[in-house]
């Protein structure tokens, strides 16, 4: 079971910030070709997303919600069923969808493989080495 933490009604699952990144467009959606990787079959059911293999291992989220100090949290990297859209998402793209959106707001994903030794307790949460995927006006 993943443990999660609530910021201003969002779940938090994992968020990471990388000061080094280039700077992006306000509404910027990044992840790499690595993260996404190559498509799989379509999932026809809830059950069938689920049982698809990790196929990114665990994963660090640095979030940044309007100005407050970065958090981040770990989670797996398993398949997760959209009810909207009947669609299996990889874990990297629920996070990006779910992150917030307000100006303010950034959330960046990294594989925990790729930041070894990471301090999650941290406060401000430091930077994320490798960052798959991010979001947010403020990244």
């Amino acid at each position: 079971m993943l443990a999660g933490a609530s910021l201003g009604g969002l779940l938090l699952l994992g968020c990471s910030s990388n000061a080094a990144a280039p700077a992006r467009p306000a509404a910027a959606v990044t992840a790499s070709p690595v993260a996404s990787g190559p498509a799989a079959p379509a999932a026809i059911t809830k059950s069938q997303c689920e049982a698809r293999p990790d196929r990114s291992g665990d994963l660090l989220v640095r979030v940044i919600t309007n100005g407050q100090p970065a958090v981040t949290q770990q989670l797996g990297g398993a398949w997760a069923w959209d009810r909207a859209t009947s669609t299996c998402d990889t874990a990297v793209q629920m996070i990006i969808s779910a992150a917030p959106a307000a100006a303010r707001s950034c959330s960046q994903v990294a594989r925990a493989a790729d930041n070894r030794g990471y301090q999650l307790s941290a406060v401000p949460a430091p930077a994320l080495k490798k960052v798959i995927a991010w979001t947010g006006r403020a990244c």
